[in-house]
C-alpha cells in the first residue's frame, strides 16, 4: 500500500524570511558568548531567548547577495558595478 496524499500543489511558491547576516547586538547579548568552544549564531539566539532578552528582526526588501563563496563574492563585485552605473544614470 502507498502513502495517502492529503494535499497537492503544482510548483508551489514558498515565501520564507531568512537571516541575511547583518546583526546588531547589545552588550547583554554579547555576555552570553562563552570564552571557549564552538558557539554559532543559532546558539546565541537560542540562549538570548532562553534568557528572556529581546530579539527582533527588521524586514528588508532590497537587493541582497550572500558572499560566502569566492564565486558569490566575484558575482557581487560584478553586479555592484552594474547597479552603481544604473543608479548614476537615475541621478
Amino acid at each position: 500500500s502507498g502513502n495517502i496524499i492529503e494535499s497537492f500543489q503544482e510548483k508551489p511558491t514558498i515565501d520564507l524570511q531568512v537571516s541575511m547576516g547583518a546583526y546588531v547586538f547589545s552588550r547583554d547579548v554579547l555576555k552570553l558568548i562563552p570564552d571557549k568552544g564552538p558557539f554559532g549564531f543559532d546558539d546565541l539566539m537560542l540562549k538570548a531567548l532562553a534568557n528572556n532578552l529581546s530579539v527582533s528582526s527588521f524586514p528588508f526588501d532590497g537587493y541582497w547577495l550572500d558572499i560566502g563563496r569566492v564565486e558569490d563574492y566575484e558575482k557581487a563585485n560584478d553586479e555592484f558595478d552594474q547597479i552603481k552605473r544604473l543608479l548614476e544614470l537615475k541621478l
